[in-house]
């Protein structure tokens, strides 16, 4: 014995089901952007720093070690200046001016392929490396990176 459905009906439900969520939403609703945790921001913000160097910290004792060459930490600069110009912390945040004057130390230039890399162990870089972990210290009580390289 077969079951037959009406298709009248069945598009009934689904339009109800449809139609539901959408009844509860209101122009009223906060925006999702604005609803963000300040502390979560800055853990995330902190967190894209701290990736981008751990990157190039464990390609650079990689080529002290000679387990990698210099080429590969070069492609690994490259990949941590992309990482850092995209971050993007909200303009209120403490970290914002702290970030964008990180951004200005790692060159566009380190983008590309090809073109004069930063230097993570630059006095200018460092500082300002510096200063965003420090207001990360400040923020979040622990910041660091994570070193996988060596014994």
């Amino acid at each position: 014995m077969s079951v037959r459905r009406s298709r009248p009906a069945f598009a009934a439900v689904a339009a109800a089901l449809l139609i539901l969520p959408l009844a509860a939403c209101t122009a009223e609703a906060e925006d999702p952007i604005d609803a963000i945790d300040p502390l979560v921001e800055t853990q995330a913000v902190c967190e894209q720093v701290s990736d981008a160097v751990t990157l190039t910290f464990n390609l650079s004792t990689s080529v002290d070690q000679g387990r990698a060459i210099e080429a590969e930490y070069e492609g690994a600069k490259r990949v941590a200046a992309r990482m850092i110009q995209r971050i993007s912390p909200s303009e209120e945040t403490k970290l914002a001016p702290l970030i964008a004057e990180l951004q200005a130390v790692t060159p566009a230039a380190a983008v590309a392929a090809e073109g004069e890399p930063y230097d993570p162990d630059s006095a200018e870089w460092t500082s300002a490396y510096r200063a965003v972990l420090d207001q990360c210290e400040a923020e979040l009580g622990m910041f660091g990176i994570e070193g996988w390289v060596g014994g």
